[in-house]
């Protein structure tokens, strides 16, 4: 993840078409739904049913130019997501003016006031339709093969939530994050009370994983 100072979702979704069944499972390098199909009475629909799937959030609010940048982060990574919801949290203008270029790879939800990033990640997370959520900030930008190698780390050891490290890049130049940001895996909770040490641009989360600990904190306008 770089930070910066500076409907669409065919995927998981299934049809019949005579006795084939098709399933959506992303999409290619020009941004094209690629379906499978198998019979239906095959073992392979449940394989291609099992295939993980993810929602990638990203909320905005008053932000131009970062915003593009960080959709198209998420456009060239090496696994393709199987949704960008884009929550508009209440701008004062018109984001589609600003976004009307990646309009047919993106699903816009706009909000009629500004309600905080914690409302717009939870409405995100709610209107997903995939397996996982990841989360990418609107002026963040996600590395190229970031979903691929975080969900396959997750698949290999049955992980429902991961978060990565990250780097930070203000007024073009790199910033030495210190030790006092260092990020830790494992059982962290005492780890991460005293500054907020996880990145929600680095977060990958289980969607079954906010049905059991909750959404964001929608009171909590920074630190969520």
């Amino acid at each position: 993840v770089l930070a910066d100072d500076v409907f669409l979702a065919g995927a998981g979704h299934e049809k019949l078409v005579g006795d084939k069944f098709f399933y959506g499972y992303g999409y290619d390098d020009n941004y094209r739904m690629q379906y499978a199909y198998v019979d239906v009475n095959t073992k392979e629909k449940e394989k291609i049913k099992n295939m993980k799937t993810v929602s990638v959030i990203i909320p905005v609010y008053n932000r131009t130019f970062s915003i593009r940048d960080a959709v198209e982060s998420v456009l060239i990574q090496s696994v393709k997501p199987s949704e960008i919801i884009v929550i508009d949290d209440g701008s004062s203008f018109d984001m589609v003016l600003y976004l009307k270029n990646y309009m047919q790879h993106i699903r816009l939800i706009k909000l009629n006031e500004n309600k905080g990033i914690s409302f717009a990640r939870n409405t995100g997370i709610k209107a997903a339709c995939s397996e996982y959520i990841a989360f990418l900030d609107s002026d963040d930008l996600f590395l190229p093969e970031k979903l691929e190698y975080q969900l396959n780390y997750m698949a290999e050891n049955n992980l429902y939530i991961s978060h990565t490290d990250e780097f930070w890049y203000r007024k073009d130049r790199w910033i030495n994050q210190g030790k006092s940001n260092k990020r830790y895996g494992g059982y962290i909770f005492d780890k991460i009370l005293d500054k907020c040490r996880i990145s929600p641009s680095s977060l990958i989360v289980h969607k079954s994983v906010f049905d059991e600990a909750g959404y964001f904190n929608e009171d909590l306008r920074v630190c969520e």
